[in-house]
C-alpha cells in the first residue's frame, strides 16, 4: 500500500509537505505510510489539529509544496486572506475521503494559481487508496486505479456492469483488506471473488 501511495503521489521535485490530516484516519495514515517509500527525500510538517490560519502560516513559512486535505478543509481556507500571504511556493493539493465541488476547486486554484487540486478515492477496506490522478489530471474525476488494483462496477446480481452505469463499486487488489475483525459473515458478505 505505502508503495502504491508514494507512486500515485509521486511528483519531481516536490519535496516539502504540509499534513493536517488526523493519523488515526485511513487518509492521514496513508499519505504518512507513501512518505516513507518516497523516492526523492523531503520534509513533512505534521499538524496536530487543523486549523486555517495556522495550515496557511505553516505553507508559508515552511516554503510547502505539496498538502493532502479534505474538501471541507478547502472550503475553510477560502475563507482566510489567502493573497495577503506568500503561498506562491504551493504546487499541488490532494483532496480525497468526499466529494470535491468542482467550483470549490476552481475557487481555491484562483486565488492560488500555482496550484492544482488532484482528487483521489479509497476507502477503510483498501488501507485508504483504490485510485489517484498522478499524471493526467481531469476535473471531476477521481482518477485511475493504482498500480495491481482493479475496479468494476457490479449490478445488484452481481453483473458487470459498463461505462456510465450506475452500480456498485468494486475492487480486488493487495490493497483489499482480508476481513473485518471478529465478523466473519460480514466480511463473507463483503469480500466476494477475492
Amino acid at each position: 500500500v505505502g508503495a502504491a501511495a508514494a507512486d500515485a503521489a509521486y511528483s519531481p521535485g516536490r519535496t516539502n509537505g504540509l499534513l493536517p490530516l488526523p493519523l488515526a484516519h485511513a487518509y492521514g495514515l496513508l499519505v504518512t505510510v507513501g512518505g516513507l517509500h518516497a523516492r526523492e527525500p523531503g520534509r513533512s510538517v505534521l499538524m496536530r489539529w487543523f486549523d486555517p490560519a495556522g495550515w496557511v502560516s505553516l505553507v508559508e513559512e515552511h516554503r510547502v509544496q505539496v498538502s493532502a486535505v479534505v474538501p471541507s478543509m478547502i472550503q475553510m481556507l477560502l475563507a482566510q486572506p489567502l493573497e495577503q500571504h506568500d503561498l506562491s511556493c504551493l504546487e499541488r493539493i490532494s483532496s480525497g475521503a468526499a466529494p470535491l465541488a468542482p467550483e470549490v476547486a476552481a475557487e481555491f486554484e484562483r486565488r492560488i494559481p500555482s496550484c492544482e487540486i488532484r482528487e483521489g478515492y479509497g476507502c477503510t477496506e483498501t488501507s485508504g487508496l483504490i485510485s489517484s490522478q498522478p499524471e493526467e489530471r481531469r476535473v471531476g474525476s477521481v482518477g485511475k486505479p493504482v498500480a495491481g488494483v482493479d475496479v468494476r462496477i457490479e449490478a445488484p446480481d452481481g453483473a458487470i456492469l459498463g461505462a456510465g452505469e450506475d452500480g456498485e463499486i468494486c475492487v480486488r487488489g493487495p490493497v483489499l483488506m482480508t476481513g473485518y475483525w471478529d465478523a466473519p459473515e460480514a466480511t463473507a458478505f463483503a469480500v466476494r471473488d477475492g
